[in-house]
């Protein structure tokens, strides 16, 4: 049988020639900006947790640098009771209760003008020892949340620093705590859950 005179093999070939081969997946180099990133990211985790790993005490609601720990024996050496309340202050409160004592909406109330602060010593000495929860109403606004306890993770001095500096600072003008009396509450209240504002 005869081929026919005006076969064109390109023609022929055309469709074989649109296809194309198939993709293979082979073990590619890792691209080294993808390696650099990833020593970068190692390294930046580890700066953090450093930094604000609060010692993964789960007591401790702070996102700030942990400086009341690193200072607390320099202070107690050479300042009163209110320097070193400032500086527990501003490791251990001021994440919730903020720096200028105006709290966090929808998580802690103030502290700044809070009858709460500069009312009855006993009454806020028991709230930092034992904790708070449910609702409370705060300079005319109701909150309903909780507040750990501090009792078991600071002693008698470092409570009576905290509240002395809370009762005095911004427009606070309450009288300072001293720890004995704190000793004293702590001793009088056999108490393992927390407070609740109609208790108190």
């Amino acid at each position: 049988m005869s081929e026919p005179d005006d076969l064109d093999v390109a023609e022929i070939h055309e469709a074989v020639l649109r296809e194309r081969q198939e993709p293979f997946e082979g073990r590619e180099p890792v691209p080294v900006w993808m390696g650099l990133a990833f020593v970068l990211l190692i390294a930046w985790g580890g700066w953090y947790l450093g930094r604000y790993d609060a010692r993964f005490d789960t007591t401790r609601a702070d996102m700030q640098p942990l400086t009341a720990a690193a200072t607390l024996d320099e202070t107690r050496e050479g300042d009163d009771l209110t320097a070193l309340g400032e500086t527990l202050y501003q490791g251990r409160c001021s994440a919730c209760h903020q720096a200028n004592g105006k709290g966090l909406q929808g998580l802690a109330p103030p502290l700044d003008g809070s009858e709460w602060v500069t009312g009855d010593p006993k009454t806020v000495t028991r709230i930092v020892l034992h904790g708070l929860t449910g609702p409370i109403e705060v300079a005319g606004q109701t909150w309903n949340g909780a507040m750990p306890a501090w009792g078991t993770s600071m002693s008698d001095e470092e409570i009576a620093a905290v509240l002395g500096f809370v009762r005095s600072a911004w427009s606070n003008d309450a009288g300072a705590i001293s720890p004995e009396e704190v000793g004293k509450t702590r001793e009088s209240d056999d108490r393992s859950s927390p407070w609740t504002a109609a208790e108190l």
